[in-house]
């Protein structure tokens, strides 16, 4: 006679998640655009912090200029939005235009170790806002760009919550792989990690690509 097991555990963890995601998809519809808009805002800043955490929580690696990725995504759409190409286009331009830009600047940085990376992403930082600010008739200056959306209070929520649901899945997937295990110990001990053969190449590409959900963010209207 087979034994009865017990009940999982994690099944009240479950049921809170399970009713937390029911009352974020009917919440536009109970509450007031005020209430949507703060959801909005942190389901932003939640793809921004879970996309920099993959970077610093995983592999160590403290990425000082991680918003320089999501500003030069941001300019690019805008910039080509205002030259009257097609939001779609537009949307896939500044994709490729930041993806370009980390591979470019993979190969140096990533020769660098500890606290000079961290001094050079910051020094990125700063490079990209002196340029936003000098190049004022193509970024703004220290106005900024200005892109009209169609307020749709509505679409804009949901955009934004499955952008986060979807890099949210990634983190939670990536840290229970193999490949996240690798580079677990990177950060732990990277001269390890190599004699025990962890190669150093999974910890450069998630580094390079890492920002890949703060590129998209800034294609998602923030009404």
């Amino acid at each position: 006679m087979p034994t009865p097991t017990a009940p999982s555990s994690n099944w009240p963890r479950r049921m809170l998640v399970l009713v937390v995601l029911m009352v974020l998809v009917v919440l536009p519809w109970l509450t007031s655009g005020y209430v949507g808009r703060i959801v909005i805002n942190a389901c932003r800043n939640l793809v921004l912090a879970l996309s920099f955490d993959i970077v610093a929580g995983y592999t160590g690696y403290i990425n000082l200029g991680h918003a320089a990725f999501f500003g030069i995504g941001a300019y690019a759409f805008g910039i080509c939005v205002r030259a009257g190409v097609s939001v779609l286009l537009a949307g896939g331009t500044a994709v490729l235009v930041t993806a370009l830009f980390a591979a470019l600047i993979s190969y140096p940085f990533f020769r660098l170790r500890g606290p000079y990376y961290s001094l050079a992403t910051f020094g990125l930082l700063k490079l990209c806002e002196e340029l936003a600010l000098t190049l004022s008739g193509l970024t703004g200056g220290s106005g900024g760009l200005s892109v009209v959306w169609p307020e749709n209070l509505t679409l804009s929520y949901f955009l934004n919550l499955g952008l986060a649901a979807c890099t949210f899945l990634t983190v939670w997937l990536v840290s229970r792989s193999r490949f996240g295990l690798g580079m677990i110990s990177i950060r732990e001990d990277e001269q390890v990690a190599r004699a025990f053969g962890v190669c150093r190449s999974p910890g450069i590409s998630v580094l390079r690509w890492s920002s890949a959900p703060s590129r998209l963010l800034p294609l998602v209207p923030s009404i």
